[in-house]
């Protein structure tokens, strides 16, 4: 009874503020075994601010930053799923960014909606350009660039050749082009894909895929 009271608690985990992560995150220092547990990581519904906080008081806590957020990742060694979204943008650093594509291998689910802040863009394209550990193939069946409006095209050339599992992808208004598009491996079996507001696209990619 233990055990399954403990997997219902930890298995999916939602971050809806700071104050929340900051309890999270020391349960899993305490207990490091219930960050084995943990397969979904949940901060598309975060409040950047907190209940009363302000930004400068979040940070002051060491509450959600990079540094933590990256803790946070290495306690959660088998994470599958995780959902982040503009709130988190400045707080996903390029060792998050390093860590959510090379040291996950059981990660199966990544959202990134409507992250498009400068230093996201800058922590992605840094990890891309010079991190020599990226796989190969990455087990990402499930992706979501929704928004990201200012990541460059450089980012899903890199990234979508190495998905021959991919079955989920958003790139609605993104700097996504038609050869990127058919990039993705023929071994991957599209069944929803969201291409609205891509103004980098033909429409001989929608008579190619459809």
């Amino acid at each position: 009874m233990h055990s399954a009271t403990l997997a219902s608690l930890y298995t999916k985990i939602t971050i809806p503020h700071s104050r929340v992560f900051r309890k999270f995150l020391s349960h899993i220092r305490e207990y490091p075994a219930l960050g084995t547990i943990v397969r979904r990581l949940d901060f598309s519904h975060f409040n950047p601010t907190g209940i009363g906080l302000t930004a400068r008081q979040r940070a002051e806590t060491l509450n959600l930053i990079p540094a933590t957020l990256l803790e946070c990742l290495s306690l959660t060694p088998n994470l599958r799923e995780f959902l982040s979204q503009e709130h988190i943008d400045d707080d996903m650093d390029s060792k998050v960014i390093q860590k959510l594509l090379c040291d996950l291998p059981n990660l199966q689910a990544l959202d990134f909606c409507a992250c498009s802040s400068a230093s996201f863009r800058d922590s992605f394209t840094t990890v891309l350009n010079t991190c020599c550990s990226l796989p190969e193939v990455l087990p990402i069946a499930r992706l979501s660039f929704h928004e990201c409006t200012n990541l460059p095209s450089s980012v899903f050339e890199t990234l979508l050749p190495r998905l021959p599992y991919l079955t989920h992808l958003d790139v609605a208004h993104t700097r996504i082009t038609d050869d990127i598009l058919f990039s993705i491996p023929q071994t991957a079996r599209l069944t929803h894909l969201n291409i609205s507001k891509c103004s980098y696209l033909s429409g001989r990619t929608s008579r190619g895929i459809f």
